[in-house]
């Protein structure tokens, strides 16, 4: 009985292994048909489904709670939200309150390049100085006006010189000195003009000795006046003499006249040109020179022996006196006109160093040079008689200063030259610098 009891239960795990061998088997069957494909995967167990239900469950409330966080989280992000755009608001007005320290910085720094700029222009070059422009500058009152313009410290106005020849050795002279040389002829209207572009002012001058020829002396000046007016010059200085025949008509015996229609053609022919520079409207002051003494160096008008061994000098003068005066000074006096601007413009100025009769000069320069010299005293008939070149015109021209020296005297101020020449020399003292050229 217990060995069929122990049998039965043998047999019951035997089948009972089976049977779970059997399910093992078909277990592993399906997951290999379902890993191929063949077949669907068989349906979960209730547990399955509970623990899966259950899995499901506590990641939903694990999820709720990430999530619950999350907008935790959010919510002071929310908050701060505001609190960010403020922050830019304060970065933007932070930057804006940046940017405006650089923009004074800036500023502040461009004070100084102003500075740099003031300082730049500073060093610039100074504005180009008004030109005169000097005909006749190799000649005695051209060269003088050029070197006085030159010795101006100041250096107040710039120099052109006008010559018809630049090659000369005065004309270099004058380029060493400062000079701007330019090539021009008083007979060439188109030349002057050329010369007179973009200049200020010009000294104008004529010389009659070179052709003595009152008629060309005349063109020459018209062509000055000319030029003068079509570059426009804002001071012109005109050298030119009186007009004789105003005092001394053509039909008058007392004086000769020459050439049918001059009494003193060098003075005449300049006069006769004043009226063109007062119709064309060029802005002139009509300079009156005097006899310069330097005339005692050159043309033989200084000290010659006699046949009695003794120097004399000799005029038609009688006693009168004779207004005189440096060659350097009609240069300085013509440069104390331009720089007194407007002041003598369409005005007739006369100068000279000093008036002195015929035996005044004698006696100046009997003591500078150390030997006798008397006055020859002539007549005008005397002296135009001589038989040098131009003896006619000078003997007319002295017989003028003699008859009407009050006028001609009184037409040449000594103070008034000072006034333009603070340096205006006496006949003495030219005498002093000058005797040793003096030929004897």
């Amino acid at each position: 009985m217990a060995t069929k009891k122990r049998t039965t239960r043998k047999t019951k795990a035997a089948v009972a292994r089976k049977k779970a061998g059997a399910r093992k088997n078909k277990a592993a069957a399906v997951k290999k048909k379902v890993a191929t494909g063949k077949k669907k995967a068989p349906a979960k167990s209730k547990k399955a489904i509970v623990r899966k239900k259950a899995g499901t469950a506590t990641k939903k409330r694990v999820a709720g709670k990430k999530k619950v966080a999350k907008n935790v989280k959010k919510k002071p992000a929310a908050k701060k939200k505001p609190a960010k755009a403020g922050k830019k608001k304060a970065t933007k007005a932070a930057a804006k309150k940046t940017a405006g320290k650089k923009k004074t910085a800036k500023n502040v720094k461009k004070k100084p390049a102003a500075k740099k700029k003031a300082t730049k222009a500073a060093t610039k070059k100074p504005a180009a100085k008004p030109i005169i422009v000097v005909t006749g500058a190799t000649g005695a009152q051209g060269g003088s006006l050029v070197r006085a313009l030159l010795a101006d410290p100041a250096r107040t106005f710039a120099v052109r010189a006008v010559t018809r020849n630049a090659k000369t050795d005065n004309a270099r002279e004058l380029a060493r000195l400062g000079a701007d040389v330019v090539k021009a002829d008083l007979d060439d209207l188109a030349s002057l003009k050329r010369a007179f572009k973009g200049a200020f002012g010009a000294y104008c001058v004529t010389n009659y000795w070179e052709h003595f020829s009152p008629g060309k002396e005349t063109q020459q000046a018209i062509n000055l006046a000319e030029a003068a007016k079509a570059t426009k010059l804002q001071h012109v200085i005109w050298s030119t003499f009186e007009d004789t025949r105003k005092w001394v008509p053509l039909e008058d015996t007392r004086m000769p006249t020459l050439m049918g229609k001059y009494k003193v053609p060098h003075f005449d022919a300049k006069a006769e040109a004043n009226q063109v520079f007062r119709d064309l409207g060029v802005p002139t002051t009509f300079l009156l020179t005097s006899f310069y003494w330097d005339n005692l160096i050159y043309f033989g008008m200084g000290p010659q022996k006699g046949p009695d061994g003794v120097y004399a000098i000799t005029l038609p003068m009688g006693d009168r006196r004779l207004p005189g005066i440096a060659r350097d000074d009609i240069g300085r006096c013509a440069f104390g006109i331009f720089k007194a601007g407007p002041r003598y413009i369409n005005r007739t100025i006369g100068i000279a160093g000093e008036h002195l009769n015929g035996a005044d000069m004698a006696d100046a320069l009997s003591r500078a040079l150390g030997v006798p010299v008397r006055y020859n005293e002539v007549s005008a008939d005397d002296y135009r008689g001589l038989g040098f070149p131009g003896a006619d015109d000078l003997g007319n021209m002295f017989q003028f200063k003699r008859d009407f020296n009050g006028y001609y005297c009184g037409a040449r101020d000594v103070a008034r030259s000072r006034a333009l020449n603070p340096s205006l020399q006496s006949f003495a003292t030219w005498l002093e610098k000058n005797k040793a050229r003096m030929p004897l």
